[in-house]
């Protein structure tokens, strides 16, 4: 077996999350990057706190770019701007932005490269031309109207969400069309904005409303949910089946004869009240020790986990989640691509 994309040559010539993440994906599929940034870097090398090396580029500029090669390109002069392109000219696939028009034309790339467009909005939409951000995405895809609580107003999601969903999509449109190169030896011309993705991302939404024209809010989650505080960390419990063995994992054996509890339909209308009864059950265990209680229960029961934890983990090492990646440790690839050799 062989990495996926060995071989395969691609140009980053994107200056967003979503364009490095997507090359970051292939490279660490086997694929050999080259980022061409603009005189004075990548406008990601600054987002982020300051990161201490010589280079003064941030932790996620790094996270998204160790490994690959960097050339500069100097759109005010031919010479650099020609050597961009033949670079460009020379790839399986170029990822580009609006911020590399001023050097890269796609129209005379080779016809067997895959050149995929990365850009915050739809080209013909309401919204061409605007300047997006990680809270206007999230706003205008509906994640952030149904985040909260329902007597307050929306809240915005931490970190980078929508443009590493857009990263994600931009790779299996790249993927896929590589794979159909080889059996038709054509390239072919993609788009993938980060609105879209993060309303593909905003999970059944769009369909909601496209099929009975109503649309998800705040309110209570009606299913039997709980995030429960354990003696060390925190633990999520979806308590949908499994009942009796949801009363052995808290050692709380009166809850089954309770009769506020004794069916689904009734359980469900007092959630609250078992939730606030498990909460305080939960609170005089680890959360490790609970999850394994629920699991050899077939509770779905998971512990919060912090970073140092994942740094730990043994599955995700033996898995190739966690590595050492240009001298850091740092993410692994978060799914395997290979082909036989």
């Amino acid at each position: 077996m062989r990495e996926a994309f060995s071989g395969i040559s691609v140009v980053d010539a994107t200056g967003s999350i979503a364009g490095n993440y997507c090359a970051k994906l292939l490279r660490l599929h086997g694929a050999d990057v080259t980022m061409v940034e603009p005189v004075g870097g990548s406008p990601v090398r600054q987002w982020g706190p300051p990161g201490g090396r010589a280079d003064d580029a941030s932790p996620l500029f790094r996270h998204l770019n160790a490994g690959k090669r960097s050339v500069s390109v100097d759109v005010a002069n031919d010479v650099s701007r020609r050597a961009a392109r033949r670079i460009a000219e020379a790839a399986d696939v170029v990822l580009h932005d609006e911020r590399a028009e001023a050097w890269l034309d796609p129209a005379p790339l080779a016809e067997r490269a895959v050149v995929c467009r990365i850009t915050d909005f739809p080209a013909v939409s309401r919204w061409e031309g605007w300047s997006g951000s990680e809270m206007i995405h999230q706003a205008l895809s509906g994640v952030m109207y149904v985040t909260g609580s329902p007597d307050h107003q929306p809240l915005y999601g931490v970190g980078h969400r929508a443009y590493f969903a857009a990263g994600v999509s931009a790779y299996i449109t790249v993927t896929s069309a590589l794979l159909e190169r080889r059996s038709s030896g054509r390239g072919q011309r993609a788009r993938t904005t980060v609105l879209e993705s993060s309303a593909a991302m905003a999970q059944n939404f769009v369909t909601q409303y496209a099929y009975n024209r109503t649309y998800s809010t705040r309110r209570r989650y009606p299913g039997m949910l709980s995030i429960l505080k354990c003696r060390d960390a925190w633990v999520i419990l979806f308590a949908l089946r499994h009942f009796d063995g949801l009363c052995e994992t808290f050692d709380v054996p009166e809850l089954l004869t309770d009769p506020r509890f004794v069916d689904p339909v009734v359980r469900g209308a007092n959630w609250h009240l078992a939730s606030d009864i498990l909460a305080a059950a939960a609170a005089r265990f680890d959360a490790d020790e609970l999850v394994d209680r629920g699991q050899r229960r077939k509770v779905s029961i998971e512990k919060v986990h912090s970073m140092a934890d994942l740094l730990r983990s043994e599955q995700l090492r033996a898995r190739g989640m966690v590595v050492q990646d240009d001298g850091r440790t740092s993410l692994g690839p978060v799914f395997r691509s290979v082909v036989a050799s």
